[in-house]
C-alpha cells in the first residue's frame, strides 16, 4: 500500500482523513510581464478660457433659428378660489330665563302622588347621596334647581343641597358624603304636585352606614423584629388616641408611636403617607417582645367613630410573629457532582458586614476555599472532589441581621458524589495524523469503564456520505457509515 493510501485509511474516530490532490488549473489565467521603458508621452497644454464680449454673443445668437411661439407659452395667473361670503348676522331675541311667566304644566291625568323608588335602603357600605322618585311631575321644568320646600325630611340633619333631576326625581347631595357609623331615617308625610294631586300615603324608610372597619394593618407576617410599629388603617375618621387606649395586645400594653419611630419603619411610613387624615393609628409595645413568639393586637367591639354614633359589633385584629433564634434549616443535598459549592441555609437573614470568612473551617482541606453569605445562606466555594465527605464547622460568631449570634460551633457534613459520566472526543471532525508517527487518536472519558470503537477505511469520495451520516447522529436509528470497517472492538477506558 502506498504512503498516500495509508493517509487515507488512518484511524479516526470522529472524522474522515483526506489529503490534498494536485489538479490542472482551470478558469481565467493571467501572465505577468514587465513593462518596457520608453519616452514619456507629451502632455497637452490646457487652454485658458475667458468670458465672451457682447458682439461675440450676438454673432452666436444670430446663427440660431428664430423661436416659434406655441399656444401654451402664455397662461393666465393661477389664482386660488375666492373666499366664501361672510355669514349674515341673524336677529337676536332677548328673553329672560327662567321665564317670568310660569309655564302651564301639561294636561295629565290627575291621580294620587306615589313614591315609586327611593334609595339607599338598609345597610350600605357608602352613601354618596339620597334620591326619591315620584310617579308624576312634582315641579315645573323651569324650577328644577334648589327647591324652596322639600317634601323629604332626613334625620339626623346633614349639611347638603336638595335639587330636582327632571320633574319627578329629587336628590340630596351632601357636601362630601353621608356620614359613616350613622343610622338615617327619611320621611315623606305630605307632597303635592302642580296639578293639585296629593301624596296618597306617608312613606318612611331607613338606611345605615357601617361603623369603624379595619381596612389596612401591619405587620401581618413572621420574622418581625422585637420593637415593631403596629399600624391600623380605617374606612372613616376616628379618635386615634381613644382607640389606642382600647387596644388589647397579647404581649402586654402599647403606647402611641412617635413620629421618629414611624419614619424609621419604611413600611409604616408609606402606609401613613397613603392614608387620609384621622383614619389611622400607630402604636408600639411598651416593652421589647420575645423572639420566636406570636402576637395579636385587637380592637374590641364597641369602638366609636368621629362621624356617627354607631359602634363596632365585633373585634378586629392583626397578628404577627417575631423572628426565631438563629438556626440551620437546610444544607446542600448529598451526591452533588464534583465542583459544586457547599450550601447551608438559616432561618434568618445573615449579617454580611459582621461575617468573617476566616472563621469557616472545612475538613478535609478544600483548595480555593471562598466563603460568603447571601441572604439566609452560607456558601462555600472551592474545588470539591468526587466521593468525598466535607465537614463545615459553622462558627459560634455567625450573626443574623437582628444581631443574634449562632452561639455554638456546629459541624455540618455534606457528601460530594461521583462525577457525571462523560465522553470527550476530539474537538474537530477532520483530523490528519502524522504519516510517520503512531496511528493513534486521543480521547477522554469520565466514569466510563469501557468504550466501543469502530474504524473505517475511506477514500475522498466517501466525504459526502460521511457528512450525511453526521447529520443523523442524534436520530434514534443506526447510521450506515461509508467505507470498509477495519476495526470493531470493546476497549477498556479505565486509566492507570
Amino acid at each position: 500500500m502506498s504512503q498516500r493510501h495509508r493517509l487515507l485509511s488512518g484511524i479516526c474516530l470522529s472524522g474522515l482523513l483526506l489529503s490534498n490532490v494536485a489538479a490542472e488549473p482551470t478558469g481565467l489565467q493571467f501572465d505577468q510581464v514587465p513593462a518596457t521603458s520608453g519616452q514619456k508621452p507629451e502632455r497637452t497644454t490646457r487652454a485658458h478660457a475667458g468670458p465672451l464680449g457682447l458682439d461675440e454673443l450676438n454673432q452666436l445668437l444670430r446663427r440660431l433659428s428664430p423661436l416659434k411661439a406655441r399656444p401654451t407659452d402664455r397662461t393666465d395667473f393661477a389664482l386660488r378660489p375666492s373666499s366664501l361670503p361672510a355669514p349674515k348676522t341673524g336677529k337676536r331675541v332677548q328673553q329672560d330665563f327662567p321665564p317670568t311667566q310660569k309655564m302651564a304644566p301639561p294636561a295629565v291625568e290627575k291621580k294620587p302622588v306615589e313614591v315609586v323608588r327611593f334609595g339607599p335602603e338598609g345597610d350600605v357600605e357608602l352613601a354618596p347621596n339620597l334620591s326619591v322618585t315620584f310617579n308624576q311631575p312634582m315641579t315645573e321644568l323651569s324650577s328644577t334647581a334648589s327647591p324652596a320646600s322639600v317634601p323629604v325630611r332626613l334625620t339626623p340633619d346633614t349639611p347638603g343641597e336638595w335639587r330636582w333631576v327632571g320633574t319627578q326625581t329629587l336628590i340630596f347631595q351632601p357636601k362630601t358624603r353621608l356620614p359613616m357609623a350613622t343610622e338615617f331615617k327619611a320621611e315623606i308625610t305630605q307632597a303635592q304636585a302642580p296639578n293639585g294631586s296629593a301624596l296618597k300615603a306617608p312613606v318612611t324608610w331607613t338606611f345605615r352606614t357601617p361603623p369603624v372597619m379595619l381596612k389596612q394593618s401591619y405587620p401581618h407576617s413572621s420574622g418581625m423584629g422585637l420593637n415593631p410599629v403596629m399600624f391600623m388603617g380605617f374606612d372613616q375618621r376616628v379618635d386615634a388616641a381613644k382607640l389606642a387606649s382600647m387596644l388589647q395586645f397579647s404581649g402586654g400594653t402599647v403606647r402611641p408611636a412617635t413620629r421618629e419611630e414611624i419614619l424609621k419603619d419604611e413600611a409604616v411610613k408609606n402606609l401613613v403617607d397613603g392614608s387620609e387624615p384621622q383614619r389611622w393609628l400607630a402604636v408600639v409595645a411598651s416593652t421589647p417582645l420575645k423572639p420566636g413568639t406570636s402576637y395579636s393586637l385587637t380592637l374590641p367591639a364597641g369602638a366609636p367613630s368621629l362621624e356617627g354614633p354607631r359602634t363596632t359589633g365585633a373585634p378586629q385584629s392583626l397578628s404577627f410573629s417575631t423572628y426565631d433564634p438563629l438556626q440551620i434549616t437546610y444544607k446542600s443535598p448529598d451526591d452533588q457532582p464534583p465542583g459544586s459549592p457547599l450550601y447551608i441555609n438559616f432561618n434568618n437573614s445573615l449579617d454580611a458586614k459582621k461575617f468573617k470568612s476566616t472563621d469557616i473551617v472545612v475538613t478535609p482541606e478544600l483548595p480555593g476555599l471562598r466563603a460568603v453569605v447571601r441572604g439566609n445562606g452560607l456558601w462555600i466555594h472551592g474545588r470539591t472532589k468526587g466521593r468525598t465527605a466535607y465537614t463545615i464547622t459553622v462558627p459560634a460568631s455567625l450573626t443574623d441581621t437582628w444581631g443574634q449570634r449562632f452561639g455554638t460551633a456546629t459541624p455540618v457534613t455534606i457528601k460530594i458524589g461521583s462525577a457525571r459520566p462523560m465522553f470527550v472526543p476530539p474537538t474537530k471532525n477532520f483530523v490528519v495524523l502524522d504519516p510517520v508517527g503512531p496511528s493513534q487518536l486521543s480521547f477522554t472519558t469520565i466514569n466510563h469503564k469501557s468504550v466501543d470503537v469502530q474504524v473505517y477505511a475511506v477514500e475522498p469520495k466517501d466525504w459526502k456520505a460521511y457528512q450525511e451520516g453526521l447529520s443523523h447522529r442524534w436520530d434514534q436509528k443506526e447510521i450506515q457509515w461509508p467505507g470498509q470497517k477495519v476495526m470493531d472492538e470493546h476497549l477498556s477506558a479505565e486509566g492507570p
